[in-house]
């Protein structure tokens, strides 16, 4: 995605709050200024510009029973972007049940010009920010000296939640920002989307599976060390690399030398999917780009004295364990020092 000739046509804001009082509905466009074009660029599109999972709207009886799907569709469509954008907002308020929703100001904007393998699409961007940041201005006093002031604002990187539809050809397709915890609320339940059936996302999910099973079942709960931890997710990575198709049950067997383990994983494959909601296809074409994205580096901590950062396991590293001092400790073997 180039967002270089993009152009934000169109914002306006609302404020969220769980209490009803302190709600604000705008019925009028923000007046946007041309010389300003890049810095709305940086905040409204770049946080969304290296975002390689796609997602699609999705509802289990009919699409047209998604409400985000079907406001921001008139939006694109051309229904009044303003009174669009209220519905759309109180359509997130009335999805915004639980305690742990904080209150931010919520941006819609309409974007033109975003240049996707060579083609320019429309989008619509909806934008929620829960914190503003103070940051210092200075400025001139009556007697023509700085003085600092200090104000609040928003840092395009501080973006909680957010999200992107672009109106291709075909359906549109939604990229996502979520830096909660409590990812369900945006993606689910607000959003309605589901991951798109597409390599780059189901290679991405393979990997994240292996990752968090490995990590979180084996290291945790079956003490498995942290460089065999390594030694482990390097390894997936390293076949899915030289494959050009995956059947994971042949990858699933590679991977995992112990039968126990195997099993093990196809159990917290189905925990994985249920709790994300994330369906990983048993075969697909595998997308090289996400495979890169997700190789292992993995920091050991030991105690408050040292950390290893390891890129790779194998023989040149053994753990064990002094009964003469009752301390673990890793061996390193080495060719030369760099």
């Amino acid at each position: 995605m180039n967002i270089k000739d993009a152009f934000i046509d169109k914002v306006i804001c609302h404020h969220f709050s769980s209490d009803a009082t302190k709600c604000i509905i705008n019925n009028a466009e923000m007046n946007l200024q041309n010389e300003n074009q890049e810095i709305l660029k940086e905040f409204f599109l770049k946080p969304f510009v290296n975002k390689k999972n796609e997602y699609v709207f999705s509802h289990h009886i009919n699409i047209k029973y998604n409400v985000a799907y079907q406001t921001i569709l008139n939006m694109f469509q051309g229904a009044e972007f303003a009174q669009s954008s209220v519905s759309l907002y109180k359509h997130l308020q009335a999805m915004s049940i639980s305690p742990t929703i904080k209150d931010g100001d919520v941006f819609i904007v309409k974007i033109e010009d975003i240049l996707i393998n060579n083609t320019y699409y429309e989008g619509i961007g909806v934008v929620k920010i829960e914190k503003k940041n103070e940051f210092i201005e200075t400025i001139v006093n009556s007697q023509g000296n700085l003085q600092i002031s200090i104000k609040k604002g928003f840092s395009a990187n501080k973006i909680d939640k957010a999200c992107l539809v672009i109106f291709t050809e075909h359906t549109p397709k939604v990229l996502i920002v979520d830096n909660s915890k409590d990812t369900k609320f945006w993606k689910d339940d607000f959003l309605g989307v589901v991951p798109c059936n597409n390599s780059y996302n189901n290679s991405h999910n393979v990997i994240e599976v292996f990752t968090d099973f490995v990590v979180n079942k084996l290291g945790k709960e079956n003490q498995l060390s942290k460089s065999e931890q390594v030694h482990i997710i390097n390894k997936c990575s390293e076949i899915l690399s030289n494959a050009e198709d995956v059947n994971l049950a042949e990858i699933s067997k590679l991977v995992f030398q112990d039968k126990e383990y195997e099993k093990l994983f196809w159990a917290y494959k189905e925990e994985y999917e249920t709790k994300t909601g994330n369906s990983i296809a048993n075969e697909f074409e595998i997308d090289k780009k996400a495979i890169n994205i997700r190789k292992a580096t993995r920091c050991i901590k030991l105690d408050d004295t040292a950390e290893l950062h390891l890129y790779k396991t194998g023989s040149f590293i053994e753990r064990g364990f002094d009964e003469y001092r009752n301390m673990y400790y890793y061996k390193l073997f080495f060719t030369a020092e760099k």
